[in-house]
């Protein structure tokens, strides 16, 4: 086995292409940002 490229983490337009074309990309719904209620616990 050998090293043929690189994707840089930049790349996501060429990443999402790779994945789509081998099935494995999955468009998900967009999801609302949490709660800003939510309490956080510390945990001290």
């Amino acid at each position: 086995m050998r090293i043929v490229a690189f994707i840089e983490p930049h790349q996501t337009d060429v990443i999402e292409k790779i994945l789509r074309h081998c099935g494995l990309w999955e468009d998900q719904a967009a999801r609302a940002p949490p709660s800003p209620a939510v309490a956080v616990e510390d945990g001290g």
